[in-house]
C-alpha cells in the first residue's frame, strides 16, 4: 500500500431513537453522551441498571441519540477514492456535550498515529473536513492545530 495525504471528515446523520442492550458487553446502546457528564451506567447487569436507565430518561438527564457523528478517513487519490467509516458516536440535540466530539476525533487521531495500520501505512491526515456544524468546526481546528 503506498504512502498518500489523508483527509479526516465528519458529519451527523439521523439516527433511529430506540435502545438496545449489545450481546457482547452488556452495555446501552442509542443513547447519547450525557450519561458520561451525569455518571450514568450505561452497563447492564440487573433490573436496576435497567431502571436507573430509564429514570434517567425521564428525567432528561439522558436522552436517545437522535443523531449519529460519523468519522471517516479517506485517501487522496487519483482514482479508487473510497472513504471508510471508522468511528461512531451516539448524539443528541440537547446541548450535546463538545466532550463527546473532541473524545472521538482524538481518539481516532491517535489511533491513527500509534497504530502501524494507519500512518505509518497509508500516509499522514492533512485536513479535517467537518460539516458546517460549528462543534466540528472548533474541535477539529483544536487538534489539528494541537502537538498530537
Amino acid at each position: 500500500s503506498e504512502l498518500s495525504i489523508c483527509h479526516l471528515m465528519m458529519d451527523d446523520i439521523k439516527g433511529e431513537s430506540r435502545v438496545r442492550v449489545d450481546d457482547h458487553d452488556g452495555e446501552v446502546r442509542g443513547l447519547c453522551g450525557h450519561a458520561d457528564e451525569h455518571d450514568i451506567s450505561l452497563d447492564v447487569r440487573s433490573e436496576s441498571d435497567c431502571l436507573d436507565i430509564r429514570d434517567a430518561l425521564r428525567d432528561g438527564k439522558i436522552h436517545y441519540a437522535t443523531e449519529l457523528t460519523n468519522v471517516a478517513i479517506a485517501r487522496n487519490r487519483e482514482t479508487g477514492y473510497a472513504p471508510v467509516v471508522v468511528a461512531t458516536s451516539g448524539g443528541c440535540l440537547v446541548n450535546d456535550p463538545i466532550e463527546r466530539t473532541r473524545s472521538l476525533l482524538s481518539t481516532v487521531i491517535k489511533i491513527w498515529k500509534n497504530d502501524k495500520r494507519g500512518e505509518d501505512k497509508r500516509g499522514i491526515i492533512s485536513t479535517i473536513q467537518p460539516d458546517s456544524a460549528s462543534q466540528f468546526i472548533s474541535v477539529g481546528y483544536e487538534l489539528f492545530m494541537s502537538n498530537e
